[in-house]
C-alpha cells in the first residue's frame, strides 16, 4: 500500500491531537473530523466538521470523505462522561451518546470498509474504555452502554472482514486526566488514581503508542483484540 490515509473521528479530542503530534507524519494525509472544537493543523492535515448526534450531518460528513482513499480510521468521538444515578439518565441522553458512538461507526464504516475490502487493507482501531473490560463502574450506565456495544461492534467486524486483510481492533485504557472529566466530582478521579498500582491515572502517551501499534503493519496477525491500558489496575 503506497499511500496511507488516516481519518480520525473525534479529531479535537487529547487522544488524537497526541496521535498527530507523535505519528501524523507517517501519513500521506490526516483527516480530522470535529464537532465545536477545531483541531490544530499541521501541512498534512485537513479537517471536516459534522455533528454525529445529527443523522443528515453525519451522511453529509461522509459524502465528504468517501473518495479520499481511506486506509486508517481511529474512532474517538463521544460526550464527556457523567456520574448518574441509573433511574435519572433521561433516555435522550441515552439516545445521544449512541448516535454519536454507534451509529456514526456503523455508517462510515458501511461507506468505507467496502473500499478497503477491494484494496484488501485496512486498519481501524476503536477508543473504548477500561468500563468494558471486566467490573464496570457505578452511576455510568449510559457510558458503559456505549462502550460494550463497541466492543460487540469490533468483534463482529473483525471475524467478517478477517479475511479481507482489514485488521480491526480497539483499546480500553483506564481514566485519563483529560477535559473528558470535566463533569466527574474530583473525588471519583483522585480516588481512581489513587487506586492504580502506578498511583497515577493513565495519560495520552500511555494510549497512543497502542493505537500506532495496532495501525501498523507489525499489527497484521492482529485482530478483534481489545487491549487494556490500565497500569496494572485491572487484570
Amino acid at each position: 500500500m503506497a499511500k496511507k490515509n488516516l481519518l480520525i473521528l473525534g479529531g479535537s479530542s487529547a487522544i488524537a491531537q497526541e496521535y498527530v503530534c507523535r505519528y501524523g507524519k507517517d501519513y500521506n494525509l490526516v483527516l480530522l473530523h470535529y464537532y465545536t472544537e477545531k483541531p490544530e493543523l499541521k501541512n498534512n492535515m485537513r479537517i471536516i466538521q459534522a455533528d454525529f448526534s445529527d443523522v443528515v450531518s453525519t451522511k453529509k460528513f461522509i459524502e465528504r470523505i468517501l473518495n479520499e482513499n481511506i486506509t486508517h480510521i481511529i474512532h474517538i468521538p463521544a460526550i464527556p462522561v457523567q456520574n448518574a444515578h441509573f433511574q435519572k439518565i433521561c433516555w435522550e441522553k441515552f439516545q445521544r451518546g449512541y448516535d454519536i458512538q454507534i451509529r456514526s461507526a456503523v455508517l462510515i464504516l458501511q461507506a468505507l470498509l467496502p473500499k478497503m475490502e477491494k484494496e484488501k487493507y485496512g486498519k481501524v482501531v476503536f477508543v473504548l474504555s477500561s468500563v468494558s473490560c471486566n467490573i464496570s463502574p457505578k452511576y455510568m450506565t449510559d457510558y458503559v452502554l456505549n462502550k460494550y456495544a463497541l466492543l460487540g461492534l469490533t468483534k463482529a467486524l473483525s471475524q467478517e472482514f478477517a479475511t479481507k486483510k482489514i485488521n480491526i481492533n480497539a483499546v480500553s485504557p483506564s481514566m485519563m486526566e483529560t477535559k473528558f472529566l470535566k463533569d466527574l466530582p474530583e473525588i471519583v478521579i483522585e480516588h481512581a488514581r489513587n487506586a492504580s498500582p502506578m498511583k497515577r491515572n493513565a495519560n495520552t502517551k500511555d494510549v497512543v503508542a497502542a493505537i500506532h501499534f495496532l495501525l501498523s503493519d507489525e499489527s497484521e496477525y492482529i485482530t478483534g483484540e481489545n487491549l487494556l491500558i490500565s497500569g496494572g489496575n485491572l487484570i
